[in-house]
């Protein structure tokens, strides 16, 4: 199952924004290569701000140990740089410089983090449970 083409989700967005219906946009997850290209969140966040979106929820990317080795079988066939970039996705650095560069997009867009927080997976959920 694939999921809709980004050019219709920013559609629906535009079109429930018209209709006054308050949205919120999920970013994620943050793939490593945001860190390398920013210009790239840059272009999602103005397209998203363009649409009417005021806040996003936004989750790095989650490397349990299941995930991490359905994404290594994947991986297995790309460039070592894209496989040493995902590698480097597991440090604490990494989602800081992450941190960063949506704290700064977020300022110039004008959008609001919706849990006021970037999601980290295991640190949001051991921040939150009962």
């Amino acid at each position: 199952m694939r999921a809709p083409r980004s050019s219709h989700r920013l559609n629906a967005l535009a079109a429930l924004h018209e209709a006054r219906i308050p949205t919120f946009a999920f970013v994620g997850p943050l793939l490593p290569h945001f860190a390398e290209k920013p210009e790239l969140l840059d272009q999602l966040f103005g397209r998203l701000a363009d649409v009417g979106v005021r806040e996003v929820y936004i989750e790095h990317i989650n490397l349990k140990r299941h995930i991490i080795e359905r994404m290594n079988l994947v991986l297995a066939d790309e460039a070592p740089e894209v496989r040493e970039a995902y590698a480097r996705a597991r440090a604490k650095a990494h989602r800081e410089t992450l941190d960063e560069i949506v704290e700064k997009l977020l300022g110039k867009h004008g959008l609001k983090l919706r849990f006021d927080e970037v999601i980290f997976h295991d640190e949001f959920q051991a921040k939150h449970q009962k």
